[in-house]
């Protein structure tokens, strides 16, 4: 039987960025997306995703840690970083064309 060895340092960084993107998502779109305490919240988060992204990859090469996980996983965590951010804006700015139709359509 084959061991699974536990991820190392990179790889779980890589897997928590992964993770932690639904909580940015979340914090940004809390109370409608209008509270400045949850847009710091949310700010925060993807500012430690985005640092743990720089910092996976140079432990990585300077503890010569690369993974063939690694490789596959880490594009991965990148498009769904830019995704939920991408899907972020674009919620926000349907979310701001529709409210203008409804208030448009009343007057």
């Amino acid at each position: 039987m084959t061991k699974i060895a536990p991820p190392n340092l990179p790889n779980s960084l890589t897997i928590f960025r992964i993770i932690a993107l639904p909580f940015c998502a979340y914090a940004l779109f809390k109370n409608g997306g209008d509270d400045d305490n949850w847009r710091i919240i949310a700010f925060t988060l993807f500012f430690i995703v985005g640092l743990s992204d720089i910092l996976d990859g140079k432990i990585a090469r300077d503890r010569n840690q690369i993974t063939e996980f690694g490789k596959l996983l880490d594009p991965i965590a990148d498009k769904a970083m830019l995704a939920t951010a991408l899907a972020i804006v674009t919620g926000k700015q349907i979310g701001r064309a529709s409210c203008r139709e409804r208030v448009s359509s009343h007057v």
